[in-house]
């Protein structure tokens, strides 16, 4: 059986490395764009970023420091009463302290992103299909954390033969499991009944509506 295309599975995971704190969802859950899915203790991350903000205020006093002699330098050049080697070597001071600058403000950006991967909420509005992970459990960068189904039909049409075809009806109950979550079953009812077989085959195409899942 395949998903129609108005209904995906998305595997749902943290950018970063941590310990979980809070898994408020639950299987079959609806959630909203911007809903919590899980979330990691933060305060190891939180701290990295205020180093990365006194690293950045240290350099932005280096580099004012490196501004203002290079600004001396040159009017003392000016007036023949420094060398061409102290203004270089002024001036190199100078770019080399802005450039220390950029290079902190990077920091701090990276250390702010890695703070907020914390929080791993919907992008869009999906059900949980799958939970993989439990309060305090330690998760690596990129390990799979939940199973999500995402759109506002979850259909899967599949090819019955004609032996049995006779047995389907409209809104009959059914139970679906899917390859990529052997251990999720799916209830749904058949919405569609072909009254003949696909081209090319000898099934005939039923369609089914997901209606919830469980464990």
């Amino acid at each position: 059986d395949s998903p129609r295309a108005s209904i995906w599975l998305s595997r749902v995971s943290f950018k970063v490395a941590g310990t979980v704190t809070n898994v408020p969802v639950q299987i079959g859950q609806r959630l909203e764009a911007g809903d919590l899915i899980a979330e990691l203790d933060r305060a190891t991350y939180d701290l990295q970023a205020q180093q990365a903000q006194a690293s950045l205020v240290e350099s932005q006093a280096n580099n004012r420091r490196a501004a203002a002699n290079y600004d001396r330098t040159k009017g003392l050049y000016a007036n023949d009463n420094a060398s061409l080697n102290d203004l270089e070597s002024a001036r190199a001071e100078a770019e080399s302290a802005e450039a220390m600058v950029e290079a902190a403000e990077k920091s701090l950006e990276i250390a702010q992103l890695n703070a907020s991967y914390t929080r791993l909420t919907a992008d869009t509005a999906c059900s949980i299909a799958s939970l993989d992970v439990e309060v305090n459990e330690n998760v690596a960068s990129g390990k799979q954390v939940a199973v999500v189904s995402c759109g506002d039909d979850f259909e899967v049409t599949m090819d019955l033969p004609e032996s049995l075809i006779a047995n389907v009806e409209i809104e009959t109950d059914v139970t679906i499991r899917f390859g990529a979550l052997p251990d999720e079953v799916f209830e749904g009812e058949v919405s569609e009944v072909a009254v003949a077989s696909a081209a090319g085959s000898a099934g005939f195409p039923v369609v089914i509506r997901i209606l919830d899942a469980s464990s």
